[in-house]
């Protein structure tokens, strides 16, 4: 990665993560990966292609793939919930109300 690259906080070390291969760590799902989409690429064709991937997946290995599926979301998303945004709205209308009053 660049020296300049940063995802929600500088890091001084970047190192690969080679997952095992074996039938124990097929039926673990624990990763959650954050990339970007090339340029020109929206996220309803990345949705689409990585739906391909999951379908993939789930012909080969039905058995740990029951229900999981692939999700993509934008990262702004992913960190700040529905709630979180609707109560921070509110409370910025209440300030915004407040304030000229004080």
């Amino acid at each position: 990665m660049p020296a300049s690259f940063r995802i929600l906080y500088p890091s001084d070390l970047w190192t690969p993560f080679p997952p095992r291969r074996t039938p124990e760590q097929r039926r673990q799902h624990y990763l959650q990966v954050i990339a970007r989409l090339r340029p020109g690429t929206t996220i309803d064709q990345a949705r689409g292609d990585m739906g391909i991937v999951a379908e993939n997946i789930a012909r080969i290995a039905p058995d740990t793939n029951k229900g999981w599926t692939v999700a993509i979301e934008p990262l702004r998303d992913a960190l700040v919930s529905g709630e979180v945004r609707s109560t921070s709205l509110v409370l910025g209308g209440v300030v915004a109300f407040v304030l000229p009053m004080a």
